[in-house]
């Protein structure tokens, strides 16, 4: 497979990138159930984010 070449001659990797995520619980339940409310693009890439809420204490947070 041949790597495309910018105009200063680098190396274009941009269609190479793999955006990884992670999933995040809540800070004081972890164990709890964690019930996704929705997801949301990323506005800087190509990626998402999940809108959670905690069953046990309420707390509505983002992952990652």
């Amino acid at each position: 497979m041949e790597i495309p070449l910018m105009a200063d001659g680098r190396a274009d990797r941009r269609g190479q990138m793999r955006f990884v995520t992670e999933f995040v619980t809540c800070e004081l339940f972890a164990d709890a159930v964690q019930a996704p409310k929705a997801v949301t693009p990323a506005a800087y890439s190509d990626g998402s984010f999940r809108v959670i809420e905690c069953s046990s204490c309420g707390l509505v947070y983002v992952s990652p």
